[in-house]
């Protein structure tokens, strides 16, 4: 695709004559697509939450249309941004940087943090991995199965979403899409200590909007987000309260390098035999 962002049309037209098809930009296979191209047969994506970028996944599969994805592929250089993120805000460099109007600001470091990581698939095991290297001495983390193992791995406590939220002031989403869109809601952001700091590398919202509007509004919290927030509401938010880039956790040579190796298997091999490891659909 020349455009990284195609949309219905411009997708189902590029895709209208092919069999098999390599998702790697920002466009949506939607159901409209996928009822455009009935000579389609395989799906091989970029990266590891499919149905995020394939809200088409039921009718693919009345269609018969295999779908792989690539997951952990990523996962290290996506760590790196939501890390990286959380930085900026907590040092707060466009408030005391080129950009900001401050000549002293003291913040805390790594270890002044009681983190939270709300998913512990490979993305929120790597990032909590890079926070222990960082020096962070208090780690908890939520996710939908305990992981005793990582838990005695990585030095981590497991609690539950309300507990956690109460009393960290660093929380990381690194959560799957099919958690729910709006899943972490105003009775969550309402029990997060004032100067809170969320870094979100998850899914495009995964907080649910209002809610979110009001914690910054309220400094109950700094955001960073590895998505757009495309709602005029936020116009208003500064950067160095709120900032957003636009998916570009994965974009980096060594995980393109990855992705492309396991998603060129990937496509031969469902069109060839209808099977890969890496296929979930």
């Amino acid at each position: 695709m020349a455009n990284p962002c195609a949309s219905e049309d411009e997708l189902s037209e590029a895709l209208v004559e092919k069999v098999g098809y390599i998702l790697g930009g920002m466009e949506r296979v939607t159901a409209k697509v996928i009822e455009r191209c009935d000579k389609l047969r395989a799906i091989a994506f970029t990266g590891s939450d499919y149905r995020g970028f394939i809200p088409g996944t039921e009718q693919a599969l009345a269609r018969g249309i295999t779908i792989s994805d690539c997951p952990g592929a990523n996962s290290d250089s996506v760590a790196e941004l939501a890390i990286a993120g959380f930085l900026t805000l907590s040092r707060g460099l466009f408030e005391i940087g080129r950009l900001g109007d401050k000549a002293f600001l003291t913040t805390k470091s790594i270890p002044d943090f009681k983190f939270v990581i709300v998913g512990m698939g490979p993305l929120g095991q790597s990032i909590a991995q890079k926070l222990r290297a960082l020096g962070a001495k208090s780690i908890a983390y939520e996710n939908r199965t305990r992981y005793p193992e990582h838990e005695q791995r990585l030095e981590m406590s497991f609690q539950s979403l309300e507990d956690l939220f109460s009393e960290c002031n660093a929380i990381f989403l690194a959560t799957a899409s099919a958690r729910g869109a709006g899943y972490i809601n105003g009775s969550h952001l309402e029990r997060l200590q004032p100067g809170s700091i969320i870094s979100d590398c998850s899914f495009e919202g995964a907080m649910e909007p209002k809610a979110c509007l009001s914690a910054l509004q309220n400094k109950r919290c700094k955001i960073f987000q590895d998505s757009k927030l495309a709602d005029p509401m936020f116009d208003a938010i500064p950067p160095s309260d709120l900032y957003w880039t636009n998916n570009t956790g994965y974009n980096t040579e060594s995980a393109l390098s990855r992705v492309s190796d396991i998603v060129t298997e990937s496509i031969i091999n469902m069109l060839k035999a209808g099977g890969d490891q890496y296929r979930v659909v």
